[in-house]
């Protein structure tokens, strides 16, 4: 496996020595499994002697128990990093959680009852008591009160502070030790812990201010060190990943596969220096990426999203890794489609939008460099630097000292974002037109030398179609010229989705089995580090962002800004850029993680 080191000249400052997670996994593979065992049976099952580790806490679990290790795992992970430690809320949902989890053990007990089975076990009945524990614990911690009088009423609520954190630490290391462990009671014991251990530092320093006690230090101190063999709070910094080798480069910054060190998984993780982010003024676009990708997770035709975060230099979004390359790369490998073949692809590309539109977010860059394929040869459409959210219809280009700043690809630019008369859905579907189109002849219909001159084909609506004109069949040709309307409320597409699913190029195809339709076209990799279906496009075919003046004596368009060109020495980060942070940029898509562990589990079983 080639690799590359991550240096200060391309990263950011990689410690000497191993980052947590790989000293983690190190000391994990030098040590006995510690497993979460379902069946008290001394000879275990196949399944149970299938290990895998959960994607959310990076722990590892036997398969009877990982699915619902995960879920548990995902929700009181996602309560975390939705509130703060401190909070009330926090204590509300996180009991809600709990009980929830306890009514289903004691409907389980009911049930049994009811069949006439014997009733629940001496571990069912620990574990309910355990569930109940940390249920009356949140319980308590929601009715501490300030008390202005004295040291007295906090020192007390400290000392029961201390004893419920040792009625949790027991209650979580019988689960732990029973031989039945409960996939709720860890994820739930962590964060309660971390929840005590706030409320008691902070009764500490409640307590210091009120009043110098002598030995108090020791009686804060008394539990152990503040790494006390509980899961970290929840965070991941470019050190959790080793780099493998370069996918592609784009307007925006470069895309790398990565290995994730704790799980050996492969991500692909896209790096933008914030020195060019800075120049290019494109902190918005950056943000508004992660914020969609946030909104748009878990749709099979969308590129799944993991984990967003910065270091002092970088910019980084880790999405999974789609192996089969994108439809330019196809195009510049095939030169053009045959039309059953792009009639599927445009038709999963659809049920992106539709996605996408019911969500109120508008792509803005719907190209084939950004349709990537999967090893089954179906399409997920990536890149959301371009998009927008929001319901309501907006200038497709923004205002920069006076001139119209055109966001997109220049060959995929609807006219309505060319002339500023505000945009919305409908130039995702003018883009749809450009892209089949594309496919079915192999190059864009307002293609030319120059983006000044593509914007005037666009205006014009000069389509270059191909001769003999049978080349594009009559329904194809039909579908690309009304996705290709000038006026926007007049575009298919414009009153939803719903019209371009009923065109008639599309009939015969079944809408709600696309992904399980065997394609012409599968990419073949030879490993799981095959990247040879990406290559490089044409300089045209780049995303860009671009001031444009029109000459009201011409008509013509003048560009005042270059995109591609060098962004500088690699080293020079520029005045005050090392200390940006883009505010509330981390994110961790715990639900997703948590769907990663399950499919990772099935497969493993399959195999």
């Amino acid at each position: 496996m080639a690799t590359f080191t991550v240096n200060d000249d391309f990263l950011d400052s990689a410690s000497q020595t191993d980052s947590p997670a790989q000293q983690a996994r190190r000391f994990s593979q030098s040590q006995p499994a510690k497993l979460a065992e379902e069946d008290k049976d001394e000879v275990l099952t196949p399944e149970e002697r299938l290990v895998v580790l959960c994607r959310v806490c990076d722990q590892q679990f036997s398969k009877n128990v990982i699915d619902r290790h995960a879920n548990y795992c995902s929700k009181v992970r996602g309560i975390e990093s939705r509130y703060k430690i401190s909070s009330e809320e926090l204590l509300v949902q996180l009991n809600e959680a709990v009980q929830t989890r306890l009514r289903e053990l004691q409907c389980l007990e009911e049930l049994s009852s009811q069949r006439g089975q014997e009733p629940c076990d001496e571990v069912c009945v620990r574990k309910i008591e355990v569930l109940n524990q940390m249920s009356t614990v949140l319980s308590r911690l929601q009715r501490i009160q300030e008390d202005t009088t004295g040291v007295t009423y906090y020192r007390s609520v400290f000392a029961q502070i201390e004893e419920d954190m040792g009625t949790i630490k027991r209650g979580m290391a019988f689960n732990k030790e029973c031989g039945a462990t409960d996939a709720a009671i860890g994820p739930f014991g962590e964060i309660v812990l971390r929840v005590l251990k706030e409320r008691k530092a902070s009764l500490g320093e409640t307590i210091r201010k009120k009043q110098h006690l002598f030995g108090l230090e020791k009686l804060i101190n008394s539990d152990g060190s503040p790494d006390d063999g509980l899961a970290r709070e929840a965070k991941v910094t470019i050190h959790d990943f080793e780099m493998v080798k370069p996918i592609s480069s784009g307007a925006f910054g470069k895309v790398w596969l990565a290995r994730k060190t704790a799980s050996g998984d492969l991500y692909a993780v896209k790096i933008i220096r914030k020195a060019d982010m800075i120049r290019k003024n494109m902190q918005e676009h950056v943000s508004n990426e992660r914020n969609v990708m946030k909104l748009a997770s878990n749709n099979p035709f969308l590129v799944d999203f993991y984990y967003a975060f910065q270091s002092e230099h970088h910019v980084y979004l880790v999405m999974e890794f789609i192996q089969g390359g994108d439809c330019g790369s196809l195009l510049e490998n095939v030169g053009y489609l045959e039309e059953p073949m792009a009639r599927h692809y445009i038709a999963e590309v659809v049920l992106a939008l539709e996605y996408l539109h019911s969500m109120n977010i508008v792509h803005r860059d719907l190209k084939p460099d950004n349709m990537l394929m999967t090893v089954d040869g179906h399409i997920k459409l990536t890149d959301f630097g371009l998009s927008f959210v929001g319901a309501e219809v907006l200038s497709m280009s923004d205002t920069v000292s006076g001139n119209n700043r055109v966001v997109g690809t220049p060959d995929y630019i609807a006219p309505e974002a060319l002339i500023g008369t505000g945009y919305g859905p409908s130039v995702d579907w003018w883009a749809l037109g450009i892209v089949l189109f594309e496919l079915l002849v192999g190059f864009p219909p307002f293609n030319d030398e120059s983006p000044t001159h593509i914007f005037q084909n666009i205006l014009k609506k000069d389509i270059c179609w191909p001769l003999p004109p049978d080349d594009v069949g009559a329904e194809a040709k039909d579908l690309i010229e009304k996705l290709l309307t000038t006026e926007p409320n007049d575009r298919l597409g414009a009153n939803g989705a719903g019209e371009v699913k009923k065109h008639p190029f599309f009939n015969g195809l079944d809408w709600d089995n696309l992904l399980g339709t065997k394609l012409m076209f599968q990419p073949e990799v030879d490993n799981e580090l095959d990247t040879g279906y990406f290559v490089p496009h044409s300089s045209l075919s780049v995303s860009l962002v671009g001031n444009f003046q029109k000459s009201d004596a011409t008509g013509t368009f003048v560009t005042t800004d270059t995109e591609g060109e060098d962004s500088g020495d690699e080293g020079d980060e520029g005045v005050g850029i090392s200390k940006f942070n883009i505010p509330n940029f981390s994110y961790i898509n715990f639900d997703g993680l948590a769907d990663l562990t399950k499919e990772k589990s099935a497969r493993k079983e399959k195999s």
